[in-house]
């Protein structure tokens, strides 16, 4: 992963506020939330809406039910398109599958040409 970021941050031990600050200070433009709503996940660092496009990713392919979570990385079978009006995010639908264990890797190109249009 840090291959293909221009730097990460541990902000494993800064309150949700703080976190937000500093995500928002970095001027990210696209978040991508790998924890969702599992034990530990901190959606109040998303729900103040530190980065303009902010996407779930992994840990749950249906909907966030989050106005604050823009897409959600899927494919067609995981979420079938014909689905789209249940969910609040819109469906970014990778061409094989969402998993990177699976023989395809996530194409992180696709995933950002895909959200900046």
């Amino acid at each position: 992963m840090t291959s293909i970021v221009d730097h990460m941050r541990d902000l494993s031990r800064l309150s949700h506020e703080d976190a937000a600050s500093v995500i928002y200070a970095d001027n990210l433009h696209i978040l991508i939330d790998l924890n969702g709503w599992i034990d530990g996940a901190r959606p109040k660092v998303l729900a103040a809406r530190p980065a303009p496009i902010q996407v779930g990713y992994l840990v749950f392919i249906g909907s966030s039910g989050a106005k604050f979570i823009d897409y959600t990385v899927t494919d067609r079978t995981a979420s079938p398109p014909h689905l789209q009006y249940l969910y609040t995010d819109k469906l970014i639908l990778m061409p094989h599958t969402y998993q990177v264990r699976h023989r395809y890797n996530l194409d992180v190109e696709y995933l950002f040409a895909y959200v900046s249009g």
